[in-house]
């Protein structure tokens, strides 16, 4: 079949206008990438995006074979939007995908992408993969599964074990997708899943990791593995690797470090992104694209800012710790107040500076502390008044 026989390259996105910016880098990165012998239908889901903002993104990606539009989803969020969770740094338009199915009524298949992403390859060949029956096409998780084997990390995830198992149901914990890459076959959709059924489990209560914990419910056994080159997260904060994936299964660790060496798509999942440090794993990838957005003073100006706000934050943070130091110096000094001079200078240097390094030093070992203490009421015997 040629090029041009070939269906639509559909990808949608889902975004709020604040997060223009950094979609405008990622649909750069798929458009530098795609084939111009073949169409792409690109869609953003989104309540707020301004119009301004949507011209901006058109004039920016769209060619001959390439469009670009906005679906307006408030209208079809309203019936469920007041009773669905969210935490931590997701927002409320990770949701979105899941009306998927009666948004686009007449698509029979759709390649979803988190905006947090850039592409180094062309989508259009993992658009073309052939789902069979499967609901999904979906690069299994090795974060997921390090955690579900235990990590000794605070990922406000706890009990992950118990929660997949006996929470959610999940039946082969080593099989759970990350949903930020989704080839959505939307016939299978509509013919086997109540979009409000899902909602309504989704609503159910504050699932941790939210619609992705929901899509992996209801698409067991019905899941198309792809290859994890399409789904390649950053070593978030420098412990995913070595804390988290080192913790997965053998396949799956080797299945994440083999798409490092050349991956299709970079995900940047966490609460840190590129626009925050620029010197985070894989960054280079987004800033190669980010300087041909319209937007690349915004993302410069915010990281900037948010740079700054965080020195100030911690500059706060320390005159804060130093002025409670001194407060507690004053009241000591206090205490010593009617007492010689050698011994209030003496007791405090004891009790305050050298007893702490002390117990640092020595630990538990008793012994070591009374030959400390010895040594030094011989150097300064204590004095009476």
């Amino acid at each position: 079949m040629s090029a041009t026989q070939l269906s639509p390259v559909t990808v949608v996105f889902a975004a709020n206008d604040y997060y223009v910016p950094y979609l405008s880098t990622l649909l750069i990165s798929l458009v530098n990438n795609s084939d111009p012998h073949r169409t792409y239908e690109l869609i953003v889901l989104s309540e707020d995006i301004t119009s301004r903002h949507e011209d901006i993104l058109r004039s920016q990606v769209e060619r001959e074979n390439i469009s670009l539009r906005v679906l307006d989803v408030a209208e079809a969020m309203e019936p469920f939007r007041a009773q669905l969770k969210v935490h931590g740094h997701f927002k409320i338009e990770t949701y979105f995908r899941l009306l998927l199915p009666q948004l686009l009524p007449h698509h029979h298949k759709v390649l979803y992408l988190d905006a947090d992403m850039v592409c180094l390859h062309d989508v259009a060949a993992l658009f073309d993969t052939d789902l069979g029956d499967c609901l999904i096409g979906a690069c299994k998780d090795a974060d997921t599964a390090g955690i579900y084997n235990g990590v000794d990390l605070d990922l406000a995830q706890p009990n992950k074990k118990h929660y997949m198992d006996e929470e959610l149901g999940i039946k082969n914990p080593y099989e759970y997708f990350q949903a930020g890459t989704l080839l959505f076959n939307l016939d299978a959709w509509r013919a086997s899943i109540d979009v409000n059924e899902v909602f309504q489990f989704a609503q159910s209560r504050e699932w941790q990791l939210l619609d992705q914990d929901v899509l992996n419910y209801f698409c067991q056994g019905r899941v198309l593995f792809l290859d994890m080159a399409w789904n390649v997260m950053f070593d978030f904060d420098g412990i995913r690797i070595s804390h988290i994936i080192s913790k997965s299964t053998p396949e799956l660790r080797k299945d994440y470090m083999n798409a490092r060496k050349d991956p299709f798509v970079v995900h940047y999942a966490g609460p840190t992104k590129p626009w925050m440090d620029p010197d985070c794993d894989f960054a280079l990838f987004f800033w190669q694209y980010a300087r041909e957005s319209d937007f690349y003073e915004v993302i410069v100006h915010r990281m900037l800012h948010t740079s700054l706000n965080a020195e100030l934050e911690r500059i706060d943070r320390d005159l804060k710790a130093t002025q409670e130091f001194l407060v507690s110096v004053d009241a000591e000094l206090q205490r010593y107040e009617h007492r010689p001079l050698g011994l209030m200078v003496k007791e405090f240097v004891y009790q305050k500076l050298l007893t702490p390094i002390v117990e640092r030093a020595t630990g538990n070992n008793e012994d070591a502390k009374c030959k400390v203490r010895t040594l030094y009421r011989k150097v300064h015997p204590r004095t009476t008044e």
